[in-house]
């Protein structure tokens, strides 16, 4: 009886096995029989921005032709089949999508086409500290956050150390051609809440954040 039941339980096995085209025990992400492992992709929150250097993911469903994966460019273009350049950054992950579908809809190539877009890698976002007035170095933004107020960062740096200049924090940012500006924040009125104090100020990835120590 027993080996009745282990010969049932092993073509049960096998049968399900061919069904799935897969071996026993096999789960997403691991290896199979040639040692390849299936990557694994994660969903992407749609509200989340895209941002140069980010490799991303895009599937028009049913249109392999069509479909791409790539690392978004210094001007924040993809290179699309039969579409050419498409600029993605600084759109959420929704917008492009939106935005991919209508220009298949322009373009006469598809109806009601269905696009779906996941970032594979994200760009490197890190933010400089510099300065004797806040603590020194390098803060790593949260994968999929594109930006965080000032007074956050501030705040999960362990906050302004007894000398130093808040009211006058240097945060310097260089474009996408290059130019460099400088812009002062008084972040010390932004946290007592001052009445003309900014309300929002956003540190964004490659930012550089200077504040000095008063002189007495």
């Amino acid at each position: 009886m027993a080996a009745l039941l282990g010969a049932a339980q092993l073509t049960a096995q096998t049968q399900a096995q061919k069904a799935g085209n897969a071996p026993a025990g096999a789960q997403p992400g691991a290896a199979n029989a040639t040692g390849a492992v299936a990557p694994i992709i994660m969903a992407t929150d749609p509200s989340y921005r895209l941002s140069l250097g980010d490799e991303i993911s895009i599937v028009v469903h049913g249109e392999d032709d069509i479909s791409t994966a790539q690392r978004i460019d210094k001007k924040g273009n993809v290179r699309m089949p039969l579409i050419n350049e498409v600029n993605l950054s600084d759109k959420t992950v929704r917008e492009a999508e939106s935005y991919i579908e209508q220009i298949l809809i322009e373009k006469k190539l598809l109806r009601k086409p269905l696009v779906n877009i996941t970032v594979r890698d994200y760009s490197v976002r890190e933010i400089v500290i510099s300065g004797t007035g806040l603590n020194p170095g390098v803060f790593p933004l949260p994968r999929e956050t594109a930006s965080i107020e000032i007074t956050e960062l501030v705040t999960r740096l362990g906050g302004f150390r007894p000398t130093a200049k808040a009211d006058a924090v240097k945060v310097i940012r260089t474009d996408d051609n290059g130019k460099e500006t400088t812009q002062t924040v008084d972040v010390e009125a932004m946290l007592i809440g001052k009445r003309n104090a900014l309300k929002s100020f956003l540190i964004y990835p490659g930012d550089r954040i200077f504040v000095d120590e008063r002189l007495f």
